[in-house]
């Protein structure tokens, strides 16, 4: 059980930092989407609205903060819940997976049918 922990704290402090450190510029990319020509004022307004502002652990604990109570924020694309974002991909994703599944228990069955039959390698 200790184990399952470590690894979401794992992944969970991962996506973070690839989020912080990717070296794109969250509040800048939104304010461009509506504004071409966007002044440092307005990215540094957003900034302050998702809190981008703050220190690395402040926004990594509410972050980690936010996880833990189902909170997972916006999303930059669209500035919808991620969480919406995810329960509209997921029958898809889950549909995908059930497929995916499918043509290996497929593919499984016929290599080793098709071995048993060729058992010494004879033809």
């Amino acid at each position: 059980m200790l184990n399952f922990f470590i690894v979401v704290w794992g992944v969970v402090t991962l996506s973070f930092c690839l989020q912080v450190f990717t070296g794109t510029d969250p509040a800048e990319m939104i304010v461009r989407k509506n504004y071409l020509f966007a002044t440092e004022e307005q990215i540094q307004a957003v900034r302050t609205e998702l809190g981008l502002d703050a220190p690395f652990h402040e926004r990594y604990f509410d972050y980690i903060k936010g996880v833990f109570s189902g909170d997972l924020g916006t999303a930059i694309t669209n500035r919808r819940p991620v969480i919406q974002n995810i329960m509209e991909a997921l029958p898809v994703t889950c549909t995908m997976i059930i497929m995916a599944m499918a043509w290996i228990v497929l593919f499984t069955v016929l290599v080793a049918v098709f071995s048993v039959i060729r058992k010494n390698g004879d033809f």
